[in-house]
């Protein structure tokens, strides 16, 4: 739903339209559909970016390509193939999710569903959908209005069509494998985050199909969930993982861009930004900053935490008067909030209540508030000093 997230939704969106016209940018919103076995056409239609078609590009994508075609100077296609509120496993060939075993109910669930089946769940869902979003927010309007008891909320249905394994692989990802791809932006996981275990094995799974039809070099730009109080710390830091694992890929930061109670942030024009920068390093090989600092190594000089980072471009900075969002623990893994400040190219970390640090976290919280950057103006990276699979950031 975020990579769907359309620019008729963001903020500013009145102005933001008004300014887009690119007609070296078009896209194309692939058709929902879902599949049981793989389909060879999609619906859908090619349209330049202007003021009048550009309400219903995603947001995301819109921003990437903005930024990117005006440094490269060359025409741009965006293939959106998103679906709200869809699992990974639904975008996974099905054979190499079975390889993993690590969802053998879910696929014992979906296995006697044959596709006439799945249509008529679909049909189901969106009814649903609308019941949800339409008819039943009227409905409590006026019951308020007329003093009436509230009505009770649409039951979910007990079988969602976005959580068929490969369901949306076959449909909106296979037929598009005749397109020669330059790289994909991958901007999910809110419908995983009760997993991140699994995830953390699904999603390179998930890039190694792409790459094999693609080719093996085919850039992944990956989006760390931002902050919502949904989306847990664990999550992001599984995200993180994949990348520092996984050549030809970036991560782009969103500590500064999230809402605590909207899981659909409107502001999406820094993450198409950061997208397109991670492209040009890592796609068209710039000898740019690509990522926002990340954490490489502690020492400790009596009761201080001396912070190293990769990434730190010019330098670090931080935006506002002082640095937030680090805690501080000893031995006894008590943590208390820290005073941070920049020395260098280092962070030093204290607390009068630790005279002993051998922890420090930063931004490990739901919603965390951070405002840690390089001066390329990229945010850093959350981090726990003691994550037992911290690893140095791979070269892309």
């Amino acid at each position: 739903s975020n990579m769907i997230f359309p620019m008729g939704k963001v903020e500013n969106a009145k102005e933001e339209m008004a300014a887009a016209d690119h007609p070296a940018i078009r896209f194309f919103n692939v058709k929902q559909q879902f599949a049981r076995e793989p389909l060879f056409s999609v619906e859908g239609e090619w349209k330049p970016v202007t003021p009048g078609t550009v309400a219903q590009c995603s947001a995301v994508a819109y921003y990437f390509a903005r930024d990117l075609q005006q440094k490269l100077g060359v025409p741009i296609g965006l293939l959106t193939s998103s679906v709200a509120g869809t699992r990974i496993e639904t975008l996974m060939q099905p054979q190499t999710l079975s390889s993993l075993g690590l969802a053998g109910p879910l696929m014992e669930k979906w296995k006697n569903i044959s596709t006439n089946e799945l249509k008529t769940l679909e049909a189901a869902y969106k009814e649903f959908q609308n019941q949800r979003d339409n008819v039943h927010p009227a409905a409590v309007a006026l019951a308020k209005q007329q003093g009436e008891p509230i009505p009770p909320e649409p039951r979910t249905p007990e079988m969602r069509p976005h959580d068929c394994p490969g369901a949306l692989h076959h449909g909106m990802i296979a037929p598009l494998q005749p397109f020669a791809i330059r790289g994909a932006l991958w901007y999910q996981g809110e419908s995983n985050l009760g997993n991140h275990g699994a995830y953390e094995k699904m999603l390179p799974a998930l890039i190694a199909d792409w790459r094999a039809v693609w080719g093996d070099t085919m850039p992944i730009l990956i989006v760390q969930l931002p902050p919502h109080k949904s989306i847990t710390p664990e999550f992001r830091e599984v995200q993180y993982r994949v990348w520092q694992r996984t050549p030809k890929t970036a991560m782009v930061v969103t500590t500064d861009v999230g809402d605590e109670e909207d899981i659909h942030p409107a502001r999406k024009r820094p993450i198409g930004k950061r997208l397109a920068i991670a492209a040009r390093a890592v796609s068209y090989g710039e000898l740019i900053e690509s990522s926002g600092p990340v954490f490489e190594r502690m020492s400790v000089e009596g009761d201080r935490a001396v912070l190293s980072f990769a990434h730190i471009g010019d330098g670090l900075m931080v935006k506002g008067e002082s640095l937030k969002g680090f805690v501080v623990a000893g031995s006894d893994k008590r943590f208390f909030p820290a005073q941070a400040s920049i020395q260098g190219a280092n962070v030093i970390v204290t607390s009068d209540q630790v005279k002993d640090p051998t922890i420090v976290h930063y931004g490990h919280e739901r919603v965390p508030e951070v405002n840690l950057y390089n001066k390329d103006g990229l945010p850093a990276v959350p981090f726990r000093s003691d994550a037992p699979t911290h690893q140095l950031p791979h070269e892309n």
